[in-house]
């Protein structure tokens, strides 16, 4: 029986090295690589680490929930937990695509009204693109299988280990320790637009935009 603790660490793990990944072949499309630009990559990346640990919290608050072993829900717990994991990874994925696109096209994150003026007919892709596109789809897929598989193996009973784990989520879900949650304004690391746009989570900034 694993641990809560190591069951979320491995998955958030996958979760963070996918962002990392993401941004770094954006990054790199917008700017090269070179030692002049390793403190403004730095900027980036840890900015944009934020904003992931922050999505990854929200996404584990529910699902720390489900895995309770409460009795009167023993039966439809694992099914509840299941739904949610294969829907919010399958959103997750739509978002994450068709914000490749839209960072492709207009140089900026997809928002709200982006969303629902959406039209890949007019849009046209490259091959780089369509790569990455293939990369989202075959990670959340893996994804799903893997968080499916680890949490199936979960019996999380109410304690003071559940409670601190929740306050650690808490704490991840704000995104910082001042006043306000993480904004906007945190990730202005540069005069380029389009690398404070690479810095965003693309998840955060959809769900932000409405």
């Amino acid at each position: 029986m694993r641990s809560i603790f190591r069951v979320y660490v491995e998955i958030g793990f996958w979760f963070l090295l996918f962002h990392f990944a993401m941004r770094a072949m954006s990054f790199a499309e917008v700017h090269p690589f070179s030692d002049q630009v390793f403190l403004l990559y730095s900027d980036v990346f840890v900015q944009g680490l934020r904003f992931d640990v922050l999505i990854y919290s929200f996404w584990l608050l529910p699902l720390a929930f489900l895995e309770l072993d409460y009795v009167f829900l023993r039966i439809f717990r694992r099914l509840l937990a299941k739904v949610y994991i294969i829907g919010s990874l399958l959103w997750m994925a739509v978002v994450h695509s068709m914000d490749l696109v839209v960072l492709r096209q207009q140089k900026i994150r997809m928002d709200w009204e982006s969303f629902h003026h959406f039209d890949l007919s007019t849009m046209s892709l490259s091959s780089v693109t369509y790569l990455k596109l293939l990369l989202i789809v075959v990670f959340f897929f893996l994804l799903t299988q893997r968080a499916l598989t680890l949490t199936a193996q979960l019996k999380v009973r109410f304690g003071g280990a559940w409670l601190v784990w929740l306050f650690v989520l808490a704490l991840g879900a704000r995104g910082r320790l001042g006043e306000h949650h993480l904004r906007r304004e945190d990730c202005q690391v540069s005069s380029v637009s389009q690398l404070n746009e690479v810095c965003l989570n693309p998840i955060w900034n959809y769900t932000k935009s409405r």
